[in-house]
């Protein structure tokens, strides 16, 4: 296995690449579905049939799409707002920098839950904003994030499919490093 390296505030942080993709084949629910934790899922674009599976079988009150500047397709938000079971609510966030980012994490754990989280394939927006809303809920919980947990929630990204060769990766360093300078995140030197 190789490595992937993540420069965040000049340290170097190593994470293995995984083997594979995690994959849904089943149909269930959308691909690269997956639980952060008991009231935060995440994946790729849900069809009717799985927001109602999600709505029934998870208790989903509220679903959230990230999107880019250059945004969804209005007639595809159209739709899933439309398909919507009654009772569930839909945010649309945009996401471009990394302070949107930050931003996007800190609005989604602040949503009455359980709560799903997706772009259109649920690898790099949201794995970005998973991965900062995680060390935003350790936060919220008094406990500042140290490397070995910043590689535990870089390394689940990856899992999900996070592409570290595209412009993603800075954009995300960028995130951390902000959250390094706030405090938020600890790095051995």
């Amino acid at each position: 296995m190789k490595t992937v390296e993540f420069l965040i505030g000049g340290v170097s942080i190593q994470v293995l690449e995984p083997s594979g993709q995690r994959s849904d084949s089943s149909g269930q629910f959308p691909r690269n579905f997956g639980m952060v934790n008991d009231t935060l899922y995440r994946g790729s674009w849900p069809n009717a049939e799985q927001l109602n599976r999600m709505g029934n079988k998870l208790g989903l009150k509220t679903v959230v799409t990230l999107h880019s500047k250059y945004g969804e397709e209005p007639r595809k938000l159209a739709l899933l707002r439309s398909q919507l079971p009654a009772g569930m609510r839909h945010y649309d966030l945009e996401v471009q920098s990394a302070s949107s980012f930050i931003v996007a994490a800190q609005t989604v754990i602040g949503l009455e839950g359980p709560t799903y989280i997706h772009c259109s394939a649920g690898a790099n927006r949201t794995g970005k904003t998973v991965l900062i809303a995680q060390i935003l809920l350790d936060c919220n919980c008094g406990r500042v994030v140290t490397q070995p947990r910043l590689q535990q929630y870089l390394s689940q990204a990856l899992e999900f499919g996070f592409d570290h060769e595209k412009s993603y990766k800075r954009v995300l360093e960028e995130a951390l490093e902000i959250l390094l300078l706030e405090g938020k995140i600890i790095l051995a030197q």
